[in-house]
């Protein structure tokens, strides 16, 4: 389960990118590498490309004070964002 009340709050894009660049993608690509999807996996479930989820994955990663894909599963379900279940122990 995914919390939007415990994610931090992003500032607002005037770049002019498209819904990829909000919280919820990176909610969505957090909760997709925890069930143990690589990027190009949850690249094609999100039909963005591999290099849009690594930056998502980076920057979640950086919110949450990550340094890597273990520590950012610990960490998202330390702060309620994800459930123990919603992480692959693989």
């Amino acid at each position: 389960m995914l919390s939007g009340e415990l994610w931090p709050r992003m500032r607002p894009t005037t770049s002019g990118h498209d819904s990829t660049d909000s919280p919820s993608a990176g909610l969505e690509v957090l909760r997709l590498a925890a069930e143990g999807l690589n990027s190009q996996e949850t690249g094609l479930r999100l039909h963005i490309s591999e290099n849009t989820v690594r930056t998502h994955f980076a920057r979640v990663a950086g919110k949450l004070g990550a340094r890597n894909a273990c520590q950012l599963g610990a960490r998202a379900v330390e702060l309620g964002i994800l459930r123990p279940s919603d992480v692959n122990n693989r």
